[in-house]
């Protein structure tokens, strides 16, 4: 005889959110890229129209700290279960960019006016609306190919 299809005891229960915390990830990789977002078009803005980067940074920062601490909530998004990631390693990967912004660009002026900046911001403005896109349409399996590639 045959046994009916159920759920036994060790079936392993379904990872990832739910469907609430599945529309909280989307509304924050949303709001993330966004704002990287803006931040880009605010860099480009800049030194399209001022033709200099000094003063780039003043320009830029109070969103830029904004953002780059706003993404400590990953290390929560892990600790909570909501993303199957390691807490600790995102907590180092988003340390490592908390300690250039407070630990360098803001505490220390000279740092702001640098060549580097530019490269900086740039950088991490393509990376994260890169990666925010990918996270955000992935919760949903809608990812286009190119930004699958991309990431």
């Amino acid at each position: 005889m045959s046994r009916p299809a159920t759920q036994s005891a060790a079936a392993k229960p379904k990872r990832g959110p739910g469907e609430a915390g599945k529309l909280y990830l989307a509304a924050y990789n949303f709001f993330q890229c966004a704002g990287w977002g803006y931040i880009l078009f605010c860099t480009l803005q800049y030194l399209l129209h001022k033709k200099t980067l000094k003063g780039l940074w003043t320009e830029v920062s109070c969103t830029t700290e904004i953002f780059q601490t706003l993404a400590l909530l990953e290390v929560v998004h892990c600790v909570v279960g909501l993303v199957s990631s390691n807490a600790f390693l995102t907590l180092i990967q988003i340390l490592s960019r908390l300690m250039v912004v407070w630990g360098i660009l803001v505490p220390v002026p000279e740092s702001q006016d640098q060549y580097g900046i530019v490269m900086l911001l740039v950088a991490w403005c393509l990376a994260e609306i890169t990666r925010y896109a990918f996270y955000g349409t992935s919760l949903y399996n809608s990812c286009p190919y190119l930004l699958a590639w991309c990431r």
